[in-house]
């Protein structure tokens, strides 16, 4: 936008009065003079005056639209408090003109500051401090402890607390028929469920409750309408198949609708309603909807609860479900906001990333506070000057509030610019994806707190340094040369004190960052018990149609032609494969087995094929897998895994040839070495690997694993044609390599250690410069003392000694303030580290050395400088 442009834009802020009559001539003048000015200088005169003036006439004109009498006496106090302030602005800018050095530096420790500060409040104030996009969105609760059943969900019909209930489950859908097949993510919803969150269609309508679920209908996303079917308007009304039924297209939602994440994620491609007639819902074993209510107007959450409780007392007698274990006990359902649940993933993550940025900026501001005492001691004659020729204090604190106002506006334009470019950055590499992500940007609420941020940085941090500065010695300094400008004991012992002050600060992000990248490093180095490398996994989600047999017929099938794909050495296939699962998720399958005189071992089922451990070299200890031929055999053949054999039988060897029972019965034909199955983090635990001809029913999910030669290219074409050669109406949504799963499950860890490596990198680079800079001025100060000292046979070694050991003491000083907030940073990351203790002592002690190796460094440059001094030149100059 241009500068005339701005000014007109600036005119509509004033009453309607005076724009009809005076806004078009002001702003078509204000351009005719732009464009007469065509020098720089004349330009910035012109902006000054006419910018500078508009708030004291914006004043004026809405005072009389109000109905305030115009009193001439008070426009001329207001006008001459503009035009004070005028040249206190137009002569601020000249003094900050003649120090580059020191303006830009400012700005720029502000702007980053202000900037990184910004981005992650960003973040922050829409996910978690902005009320959710629904109709009375304080009153939605959750229902806690996962999923629910049918019954129950009918059950909490009759409650009075509670005005309104939503369910819903997801389920995964093929699309057939339109293109390529396309895997689609599907909710079932009750009936409430749109009214609840307040949806509304973009075409046709929603989902009704009178809708018979045979009928097929369905609403469709608008960004799966716009992107699969090109946003066709007479999609409405068609059909289209869905896992090879036929589905009603009744309506398009809106984009704008936010899903409700805690019931069904962040994405649905496919709305419908709940078959309530199916035999699962009206079973209490059924446990699939997620469930959200709104509390009735003027009723407590306490209310809400104590309804709640009385229903599970109510309910524990009918089935086991609502009885604690092994307990007659009734359960508990706590009731919880829906906001809160809705982000209390990353509550923690982000309150310790602002809670980082903000030592960041305080460490901006302890050397912003440092540059503006240096300037005020140099700028000690000049102000003593001025008070001489009659300018009092007032005059001499607005010049300098006017100084600090512009840099803090300054820097918090360029920290806006910094916050959004960093905003998407941040956003672009998170690996994690946040609740509400799409809600995040940049807006008024952010700029205003931008510019007030910077504004009142600066002046908090610069304003009233430099005034403690200039006082000292206000009378006498202009009597005398520069040198007797000294400063007091007092502002010697403030720099010092915020120096000490960043290295402590820098120190609590160093540990911090230091204990992360351990964690990171720890994960990285465990071993996975397998070899991930050139071994693809493809996952497909086949319809629960037909019988077991089918269903092994058709993936047996697929295993073949991935087997015969040009440079396969092995497949195979399985619910799911190592990584496919990480982060403390588990699948598919789990049982309670026993052995005589033990107590009862909580194990892992796998059901893979036989070539399982040859594609994944997963070690076989003890014994043997087993082949296909034995693969439908009574007892069926199992492997174990090694602790599951500890566990059970003492040892590896003592296990095979074992019979177990474990729901059928079965014979241990091996022991199979433990493995990270679920990530590296986390241990596999007590697992059963068993044919997959075993598998007692349909499922509607299976992963393939393919072990290629290293030569091997257009890997994931090859695979993807494959399964499309035997089973064309499969969808094959990724193909991806095991190596990358495996990076994208250490993903989360490596993204923190590096940005919170990145922001203790910049706190350790600004306590350098700031200890740089305090001993450099030092050094300066001390110029014609050290020139004198040199002169009567001191030593340069000395001088250097002294200076180097002055800016040890204050890091030393600053390391032990600085190991207390690194144990305080331990204690905050705890539920972020893995196999590092919080108090860590080689992440400790190297995070010291660290801060007193950048600390030699940084003081030995300006100590070197010094002791160079030439001592003649020197006094020569005084």
């Amino acid at each position: 936008m241009s500068v005339p442009g701005l000014y007109e834009r600036l005119l509509r802020l004033f009453p309607a009065s005076f724009r009809d009559r005076h806004a078009a001539e002001a702003a078509a003048t204000f351009r005719a003079l732009w464009a007469e000015a065509t020098v720089d200088r004349q330009r910035t005169r012109l902006a000054l005056r006419c910018f500078g003036r508009l708030p004291g006439a914006l004043l004026s004109e809405w005072l009389s639209h109000l109905g305030a009498p115009r009193s001439p006496h008070l426009l001329r106090v207001r006008e001459l408090v503009m035009d004070r302030w005028t040249r206190n602005l137009r002569v601020a800018l000249r003094s900050l003109a003649r120090a580059p050095s020191f303006t830009w530096t400012v700005v720029l420790l502000l702007g980053l500051g202000v900037g990184a500060v910004t981005t992650i409040a960003t973040i922050v104030d829409h996910v978690i401090l902005r009320a959710l996009p629904y109709p009375a969105a304080d009153r939605l609760v959750y229902l806690e402890h996962g999923s629910h059943s049918g019954p129950l969900f009918h059950e909490l019909g009759d409650f009075q607390t509670v005005e309104q209930w939503g369910g819903a489950y997801t389920d995964d859908v093929n699309l057939v028929g339109n293109g390529p097949p396309e895997r689609l993510e599907r909710a079932s919803v009750t009936e409430d469920f749109f009214s609840l969150f307040g949806a509304s269609a973009l075409r046709g309508r929603l989902l009704r409750p009178d809708d018979d679920p045979s009928s097929g209908a369905v609403v469709l996303s608008e960004s799966t309408w716009r992107q699969l079917w090109g946003a066709d308007p007479d999609l409405v009304g068609r059909t289209i198949s869905l896992d090879g039924s036929p589905a009603l297209v009744v309506g398009i939602l809106d984009g704008s609708f936010a899903t409700p994440e805690a019931l069904v994620g962040q994405h649905i491609d496919v709305w419908k309603p709940v078959d309530w007639s199916a035999e699962a819902f009206s079973s209490h074993d059924y446990s699939v909807l997620e469930v959200a209510g709104r509390l009735a107007p003027g009723t407590t959450a306490a209310a809400a609860q104590a309804e709640m409780d009385a229903l599970m007392v109510a309910m524990a007698p009918v089935d086991n479900n609502y009885r604690l274990r092994d307990s007659d006990a009734p359960k508990e359902i706590p009731l919880t906001p829906l906001a809160e649940v809705t982000v209390q993933r990353v509550r923690q993550g982000l309150s310790l990333l602002f809670g980082a940025v903000a030592i960041l900026l305080l460490v901006a501001c302890a050397n912003v506070a440092n540059l503006f005492l240096a300037r005020g001691l140099e700028r000690q004659q000049e102000m003593s000057v001025r008070h001489a020729l009659g300018a009092g204090r007032l005059r001499l604190v607005e010049q300098l509030l006017a100084e600090s106002l512009v840099l803090g506006l300054v820097g918090g334009l360029l920290g806006v610019a910094l916050s959004a470019l960093g905003l998407r950055t941040f956003l672009a590499l998170n690996p994690q994806t946040l609740p509400r992500e799409a809600s995040v940007h940049l807006d008024l609420r952010v700029l205003g707190f931008a510019a007030a941020l910077g504004v009142l940085t600066a002046l908090t941090f610069g304003l009233l340094p430099a005034l403690r500065a200039a006082r000292e010695n206000l009378a006498g300094a202009v009597r005398g040369a520069t040198r007797t400008a000294t400063e007091g004991r007092g502002v010697r012992t403030l720099r010092s004190g915020l120096v000490v002050a960043e290295v402590a600060l820098s120190l609590t992000l160093v540990a911090g960052a230091g204990l992360l990248l351990r964690s990171f490093l720890e994960v990285q180095g465990q071993s996975l018990g397998i070899d991930p490398s050139h071994v693809w996994a493809v996952p497909v989600t086949p319809a629960e149609t037909g019988t077991t047999e089918e269903w092994l017929r058709d993936m047996e099938a697929i295993r073949t032609a991935l087997s015969e794909v040009p440079g396969a050495r092995s497949a195979t296939v399985g619910l799911t494969v190592p990584m496919q699962m990480t982060g403390g998720r588990r699948c598919c399958w789990s049982r309670e087995i026993e052995v005589a005189g033990r107590d009862e071992v909580r194990v892992m089922l796998h059901p893979v094929s036989a070539e399982y451990f040859n594609t994944f070299q997963l070690a076989v200890l003890a014994g043997r897998g087993w082949d296909r031929a034995e693969s439908t055999a009574d007892p069926a053949p199992i492997v174990i895994s090694e602790p599951l054999a500890t566990v059970l039988y003492g040892s590896a060897a003592a296990a095979v040839g074992q019979t177990l029972d474990v729901g059928f019965s079965a014979l241990i034909t091996g022991v199979a070495a433990d493995d990270r199955h679920y990530g590296a983090e986390y241990e596999h635990g007590p697992a059963l690997y068993l044919p997959l001809e075993q598998l007692p029913f349909v499922v509607d999910r299976a992963t393939f694993a393919v072990r290629m030669e290293p030569s091997a290219t257009d890997v994931p074409r090859q695979l993807r044609d494959a399964v499309w050669s035997v089973a064309p109406g499969l969808p094959v949504p990724a193909v991806r390599s095991l190596e990358d799963m495996v990076r994208e499950a250490n993903a989360g860890r490596r993204f923190d250690s590096a940005l919170f490596g990145s922001l203790a990198a910049l706190a350790l680079l600004l306590a350098a410069g700031g200890l740089y800079g305090l001993l450099l001025y030092v050094a300066g100060r001390r110029r014609r003392d050290l020139a004198i000292r040199l002169a009567l046979g001191a030593s340069r070694g000395h001088i250097e000694r002294s200076l180097l050991l002055g800016g040890l003491g204050l890091t030393g000083l600053g390391v032990l303030l600085g190991l207390g907030g690194a144990w305080v940073s331990g204690r905050l990351l705890a539920n972020r580290l893995w196999g590092v203790d919080t108090h860590d002592l080689p992440t400790m002690v190297g995070s010291a050395l660290l801060l007193l190796t950048t600390a030699v460094v940084a003081s030995w440059l300006p100590a070197r400088r010094a002791g160079r001094t030439d001592p003649l030149e020197t006094l020569r100059q005084e």
